[in-house]
C-alpha cells in the first residue's frame, strides 16, 4: 500500500501545479501524462551601461557593435569601446575628416564609414584593434556611392551603396580586399537600415517595414515580414522603425516618437505587440538601435549616454 500511495500523491501534486500554469500535458499511449513546459518568456531587464562619467560632452550614440567582450560605439567624431565585464570605457579613434556614422568589428579589425552625402564615394576605414595607436591603417574603396550602412555575415564585411547619389537603386555588396566586391543583390525604392544577416537570411528595415531576403536565392526581391500599422494606438506610434533585431521568431523593435521597446511574434504579427519597457514617460524620446548578442538584447536610449540590457 505504501508503494502505491506516494506515486499517487506525487501525480496529484504535479497535476495541481500544472493546472495553475501555462504548461500542457500530452498523454502517452498508456495514458501516462507527459508534462510539456512552456519556457517562452519576455526579456528581463538586467542593467544599464552608462557612459556619462567616461564622456563629458554632448552628442548622440550613432551606431554600435558588440565583439570580443566589448561594445564599440560612435559618439560624435569619436569611436569608443566599453568592456562589458568591467564597464570600463576607453577611446579608440577620432576622425574629424569623415565623422563616423556606421561601424562593424570583425575579429580584431574595426571598420567604419563616414556619413554619406549625394554623389560622394566614402571609403571604409580600417583600424587594427591590436595596434589602436597606429590609427587608420587603410581605406577600402567601395563600388558606387556610399549609403553609409555597414553590416556583416560571419567574418565577411558587407556594405550598401547606389550607382549614384540620385539613383533609387540600393546595392548590397560584400567587400573583397583583394579584388572586385561581390554584388549580393539590388533593389529599388527602399530605404534600408538596421541591416543584418541571421542564418541564411538578410533582414533590414525600410521606413515602417521589416523585410527579408533569402541569401540562397538573392535574385529575388526582398519580402515584407512585418509592417507597422497605419493607425497608431497605445502600443504603436505613427513613426518609422528606428531599431530592430530578431531572436527565435520574435521581432524586437523601436519606433520614432514612441518611448517603448516592443516585441511581436512573427507567428501572430496581427496581434498587438508586447511592451517590454519604456524610456521617458513623455513619449517623445524612447529607444533606438537594437543588437542581440549572446542571448542579451542591447538597446540604445535616445538622448542619453546609456544602453539598456535585457536577458533573453
Amino acid at each position: 500500500m505504501k508503494n502505491t500511495i506516494l506515486p499517487l500523491i506525487t501525480l496529484l501534486l504535479l497535476s495541481f501545479s500544472c493546472s495553475h500554469s501555462d504548461d500542457t500535458t500530452t498523454p502517452t499511449e498508456d495514458g501516462t501524462p507527459i508534462i510539456v513546459i512552456d519556457e517562452t518568456t519576455d526579456p528581463v531587464y538586467t542593467n544599464t551601461i552608462d557612459f556619462t562619467t567616461a564622456i563629458d560632452y554632448i552628442s548622440e550614440i550613432d551606431d554600435y557593435d558588440i565583439a570580443n567582450g566589448y561594445m564599440y560605439f560612435i559618439f560624435g567624431d569619436n569611436i569608443y569601446r566599453t568592456d562589458l565585464n568591467t564597464g570600463t570605457t576607453e577611446h579608440v579613434i577620432e576622425d574629424l575628416t569623415d565623422t563616423p556614422i556606421t561601424l562593424q568589428v570583425i575579429g580584431n579589425t574595426l571598420y567604419f564609414q563616414g556619413a554619406w552625402a549625394w554623389a560622394v564615394n566614402k571609403g571604409i576605414k580600417q583600424v587594427d584593434l591590436n595596434n589602436i595607436s597606429a590609427g587608420v591603417q587603410s581605406i577600402n574603396t567601395i563600388t558606387g556611392t556610399s549609403r553609409s550602412e555597414l553590416f556583416k555575415n560571419a567574418d565577411k564585411l558587407m556594405y550598401l551603396s547606389s550607382p549614384n547619389g540620385l539613383s533609387p537603386t540600393n546595392n548590397f555588396y560584400e567587400l573583397n580586399q583583394s579584388g572586385d566586391d561581390q554584388l549580393i543583390f539590388s533593389e529599388d525604392f527602399i530605404l534600408p537600415t538596421n541591416t543584418r544577416v541571421i542564418g541564411n537570411y538578410l533582414y533590414f528595415s525600410s521606413e515602417k517595414e521589416i523585410r527579408r531576403l533569402d541569401l540562397s536565392n538573392p535574385t529575388e526581391v526582398s519580402t515584407i515580414i512585418f509592417t507597422i500599422p497605419n493607425t497608431p494606438n497605445n502600443n504603436y506610434s505613427n513613426g518609422n522603425i528606428l531599431g530592430f533585431d530578431i531572436y527565435e521568431n520574435t521581432i524586437y523593435f523601436t519606433q520614432i516618437s514612441n518611448n517603448k521597446l516592443l516585441s511581436i511574434d512573427l507567428d501572430n504579427p496581427e496581434e498587438d505587440p508586447t511592451i517590454l519597457n519604456t524610456n521617458n514617460d513623455e513619449g517623445q524620446t524612447g529607444y533606438g538601435k537594437i543588437i542581440i548578442s549572446d542571448e542579451k538584447l542591447y538597446v540604445k536610449k535616445i538622448e542619453d549616454k546609456q544602453i539598456d540590457v535585457f536577458e533573453i
